[in-house]
């Protein structure tokens, strides 16, 4: 018996699913971990400073 095979096109649908949804958790843990980074002023920015 070969491996990889599908018995069917609902079959072939479903087996990537969990891989899919899988992939969505990892992606928005990751896209939440970024909003957390906190952010550094840049070199040229002057907002706050008095003149």
């Amino acid at each position: 018996m070969a491996h990889g095979g599908t018995r069917g096109p609902q079959e072939f649908v479903d087996g990537p699913r969990p891989a899919v949804w899988t992939g969505v958790a990892v992606v928005l843990l990751g896209a939440l971990c970024a909003l957390g980074i906190p952010r550094r002023p840049r070199a040229g920015d002057t907002a706050g400073e008095s003149p």
